[in-house]
């Protein structure tokens, strides 16, 4: 259980840092039905929330509620990643452009896992990542 609340907490951060919500503004966007220190506790791995609660989060976020309990299989931390960004980019559409590389790369693994059975030992380097603006295409290089 330990595991699953972990993943879900990580996950529920990502997803309201690629929204770019505050805790706040997602407990507005759920029309109230969860305070910003529920969802607090959430993101901290300390409590869980209903169904009821759970669905009306990933609407609000846009995503399924699969996401929340899909396993992490990259990890953007293990990278340094550094950004050429324009003068108007913010620290939140920085993390919701590592958020949203760190889904892709996850999506893509899982195909590829799929489509040729493994993945491990395998190294990605990112080549290219259109701007936040156009939430484009992220290239990849397979590196063996």
């Amino acid at each position: 259980m330990n595991d699953v609340l972990n993943t879900f907490a990580k996950r529920l951060l990502q997803a309201r840092l690629r929204a770019k919500f505050s805790m706040e503004k997602l407990s507005e966007k759920m029309n109230g039905i969860v305070t910003k220190q529920a969802i607090s506790k959430y993101e901290k791995a300390k409590m869980m929330p209903s169904s009821t609660i759970l669905i009306a989060m990933a609407e609000a976020l846009g995503c399924d509620i699969d996401y929340f309990f899909r396993p992490f299989t990259f990890e953007l931390d293990d990278l340094k990643v550094s950004f050429r960004k324009k003068s108007d980019t913010t620290v939140g559409d920085q993390k919701a452009l590592e958020v949203q590389i760190q889904d892709e790369v996850e999506r893509y693994l899982e195909i590829e896992n799929r489509a040729t059975g493994a993945t491990e030992g395998c190294k990605w380097l990112i080549i290219s990542q259109n701007s936040v603006q156009d939430r484009g295409k992220i290239e990849l290089l397979w590196c063996y």
